[in-house]
């Protein structure tokens, strides 16, 4: 299951403890914010298995735009696109004092397109945007955007999952992001290596995003 079916992979899960979910960070923290009234937590509902991915969010800006820094985005007016709930925490974090507007957009590529067309002056998008590549003559990315590699692509299974089907998928996963020609082709097609992780350390990186929108939203 890909993580915007998170619904359906949790019913699949009752009778099926070795259902495997695709899991984005973006998308779990939003599903998270979303769904958290409803009694929906990810993380007591889910095991870690690995990352396959991790990766930044990034600022950009067209690249005849003044906006080489995100401090000197400050004390201006601005419409700055946004895909994710993780993007308008980074943006809050960034304490920025302005006339600043966040435009949500639905998809990554849209608000790089939205970018280019003059529709807003920035936007936040997450480093392996393929838009970013295919546009990168038309694009810069605004220094200053924190380092942190919180956003993230996994594996996870359900809580009942047993502990020796987890750490059997984890062996293979690692294997497979190991391979040489596999990091090649990752690394050709989103610009940065995968990456994998222990089950306890992607159970971790979960928490902590859950978190994240805890404070942000007190949730």
């Amino acid at each position: 299951f890909p993580s915007h079916d998170m619904r359906e992979f949790l019913t699949e899960a009752k009778t099926n403890p070795n259902t495997i979910l695709f899991l984005a960070g973006g998308l779990f923290t939003g599903a998270y914010y979303y769904s958290s009234d409803q009694g929906f937590d990810p993380v007591t509902q889910l095991k870690g298995v690995s990352t396959v991915l991790r990766f930044d969010l990034l600022m950009v800006a067209r690249s005849d735009s003044n906006i080489k820094n995100v401090s000197q985005m400050n004390n201006k007016k601005l419409n700055i696109a946004y895909a994710s709930p993780q993007a308008e925490h980074i943006f809050r974090s960034l304490n920025l004092v302005g006339d600043i507007n966040l435009v949500p957009y639905k998809a990554e590529t849209d608000l790089v397109l939205a970018l280019i067309r003059g529709e807003v002056d920035a936007a936040i998008t997450i480093e392996i945007n393929p838009a970013l590549r295919t546009h990168s003559d038309k694009l810069q990315v605004a220094q200053g955007t924190p380092s942190n590699k919180n956003e993230f692509l996994s594996i996870a299974v359900p809580a009942n999952a047993t502990e020796a089907a987890r750490s059997a998928l984890n062996r293979n996963i690692v294997n497979v992001v190991n391979n040489v020609e596999f990091r090649e082709w990752i690394k050709n097609t989103v610009n940065v290596y995968p990456e994998s992780s222990t089950p306890d350390q992607l159970d971790r990186i979960m928490h902590r995003a859950r978190e994240n929108v805890r404070k942000q939203y007190g949730k």
